[in-house]
């Protein structure tokens, strides 16, 4: 993304919806800045979400603020400050509304316990994620990604459960190339 799409994209997100703040949009800007590198404009955007979403009490706002807040640090590689924030915006969305599909912080957040050689923690956190998910891609990736933290701390029976309950989803809501790998492992 052009920096003039960046900032084109800002724009709209706080004049969009009769001048309400759009979070989505803002969301997909920090995205792109977080992998494009560029921190300090991450940080600005996020500060933003987080301002607008405290003034105006927005659960959904203050959920971005704390997942993206838990991207930004997870990509710097600081997992203690990530994981404490994915937990943050679990809970927020958890505690408050039910309209918030949170499979993507869960995700993310079994991902940086992974990093920090927690499998079992992150384990735990992908079974409570598949509990609380919205929709089928959600479980379509969690269950993904426990498939392989099963393998890889050779828990093979839960493997084989969790295998059989992703293998409806190969080719759809997950890619043939994760379908392929998950194919391949059962058989060793």
């Amino acid at each position: 993304m052009t920096a003039l799409a960046a900032v084109l994209m800002f724009c709209l997100a706080t004049t969009a919806k009769a001048g309400q703040f759009d979070y989505d949009a803002a969301m997909a800007k920090v995205t792109s800045e977080i992998y494009s590198k560029k921190y300090i404009e991450a940080f600005n955007t996020i500060k933003e979400i987080g301002k607008n979403a405290t003034k105006s009490n927005n659960i959904y706002g203050k959920y971005l603020f704390y997942s993206s807040t838990a991207k930004l640090y997870n990509e710097q590689g600081d997992y203690v400050q990530a994981e404490m924030k994915y937990r943050k915006a679990i809970d927020i969305a958890n505690n408050n509304t039910t309209d918030i599909d949170v499979a993507g912080a869960y995700h993310d957040l079994a991902r940086c316990l992974d990093k920090q050689t927690r499998r079992n923690e992150a384990v735990d956190v992908l079974m409570k994620g598949l509990e609380n998910t919205k929709s089928e891609t959600s479980r379509a990736q969690l269950s993904i990604l426990l498939g392989k933290l099963l393998f890889w701390e050779k828990r093979y029976d839960d493997f084989r459960t969790y295998f059989k309950q992703a293998e409806p989803y190969f080719n759809k809501e997950i890619s043939s190339d994760n379908s392929a790998y998950l194919k391949a492992i059962i058989y060793l």
